[in-house]
This record gives C-alpha cells, structure tokens and sequence, in this order.
C-alpha cells in the first residue's frame, strides 16, 4: 500500500483513549511552529552540561520548544501556531495536513514512502495541469509501487514528457525505534560527543578563533562546506549533537510519544483516512 504521508503520528489502540503517539518526524513538526521563546536560564538547564559553547541561540530555543513538546504537551500547545500545510507543487503528494492513526499496526505506518516529483515542464503549463499529473499519478499508485518502469511509460504516454519525473523513496521511521533506545547509552554518547567537540575546539590557537568567530553559524558559512575545514567538522558535531538530545528528550520525557488527540486537531493533524474512519 502506497503510504503518502511518510512520517505520520499513531493513536493509543484504547478508543476510549484520547492520547495519541506521534513520530519523532511530526513531533519536530510542531515544535517548528512554536512560539515559544525559552530563556538563558532554560538553555543552560536543557542538559546536564552546558550547550551554549557549541550551539546558538536559535538553536537551542528550537531544542528548548521540542523538550517542552515532548515534557508538557497539554500546558504549552496554546504557545503554538497551527501548522499550515505547505504545497510547493514540487511533488505529488504535499500540502496535506500530518495525519494520527488509531492503530500502531496501520500499513501506512509501516509502509514505505513513496512520492514522485512534479517534472519542471508540468510545473510550468500551470496549477490545473499539475493537478491533472497529481489525479493520474495518485488513481495509478499501485502501479507505481508495483512496477515503475511500466508506470514511468504510461505517464509519459499520457503528458508526453521529456524528462521523466524521479521518484523519491524512503523508509518510515516509528514508534519501535524509540522505544528500543536505552537512555543510559544515549546519554554516554551524548557526554562523550560535547567531550570531543570541546577537545577539537581548543586543540590550538587557530581552531579556537575560527570557531568563536564563526561557529554558530555554520549552516551559512561558506568553509563549513569545505571538507576536513575546521567549520565543517564543527558542523558535523552540531548537528550530531542536536539530533541525539532529541532523541535523549524522547526516551526520557515521553517515550512513546503520548499526546493528547483533541490538542493534536486543535494545531492542524487530521486523523488517519484508512484506520480512523469509524472513531
């Protein structure tokens, strides 16, 4: 079965429940649309050790609003903004609202994501030919999954293209992975990573200026891209360290994700069309 929403929340098989459990992808969903604005104090208080050598401002006010998502969602979803759908009419399938599902079981949890890209020549004759190329490729979805090349052939019978759209796969990440980490390495890993990058900070003079000058925004500057550049490693431990805390904030605070289903609807989630359909 074709899953067109790749990472999408689950709901609490209880149906007198309303907690829902959503993903890791959508949970760092909400806490982008946050508003909320944590303080130097909260920074200095997101982990045991400070962050604030390594990460910026913005950064750790993102990390603060996901580890508030996961710790206390029903006190702060009135800080957030509902989430609007985004259709770049790049792909076949986007724009739609984050789905929750009543069954940790549904196939569109466990599935694989399969979505195609709306080739430039569609995109240019206009909003009513891509959503003729959308309709197509959706009512032939299971050949697409089935058999690409056959169904690569029939589009281009169809909408005569001359370069023939890519197809984007990916597998689901789900609840079972967060229930398997153990805390206790996360956290071993995690020391020994902010260990390291202080280390490589300070290894010498030049390393040290460059990094104060100019680490905290290494997603802009142009040496983080240049391999072995001191900012590009320093990127690295960045980014590794900020999807580990992540992970650390879920294994800790909310480890399956529990959420409340009438909050979730209140910021933009819809429940799942194919298990939600009788709750």
């Amino acid at each position: 079965m074709l899953n067109k929403n790749p990472i999408e929340p689950s709901l609490k098989q209880a149906k007198a429940s309303l907690d829902v459990y959503v993903t890791k992808s959508n949970s760092l969903k909400i806490a982008t649309f946050s508003s909320i604005k944590g303080s130097i104090e909260d920074f200095e208080n997101l982990y045991d050790s400070s962050l604030t050598f390594l990460l910026s401002t913005p950064e750790l006010n993102l990390l603060y609003a996901y580890k508030e998502t996961i710790s206390n969602p029903e006190h702060i979803f009135q800080a957030y903004k509902k989430i609007k759908p985004v259709d770049t009419k790049k792909y076949v399938w986007e724009g739609g609202a984050p789905a929750f599902h009543s069954i940790s079981e549904c196939e569109r949890l466990q599935s694989q994501f399969i979505n195609l890209e709306i080739p430039p020549e569609i995109q240019s004759r206009g909003d009513a030919e891509i959503e003729k190329f959308r309709r197509f490729v959706k009512a032939n979805s299971a050949l697409l999954e089935d058999n690409e090349p056959l169904f690569l052939k029939r589009l281009d019978a169809r909408f005569v293209l001359k370069n023939p759209p890519k197809s984007v796969k990916a597998s689901n990440s789900g609840l079972t992975t967060l229930r398997n980490l153990d805390l206790h390495e996360l956290k071993k890993e995690i020391d020994n990573l902010i260990n390291s990058a202080q280390v490589f900070m300070e290894k010498d003079h030049d390393t040290l200026n460059i990094i104060k000058n100019k680490g905290y925004g290494t997603h802009i500057v142009k040496e983080a891209k240049i391999a072995d550049h001191p900012l590009n490693i320093w990127h690295k431990y960045k980014t590794d360290l900020k999807g580990l805390l992540k992970q650390y904030f879920l294994v800790r605070f909310n480890p399956e994700m529990q959420f409340d289903k009438t909050l979730l609807e209140q910021i933009g989630f819809m429940p799942c069309s194919h298990c939600c359909g009788s709750n």
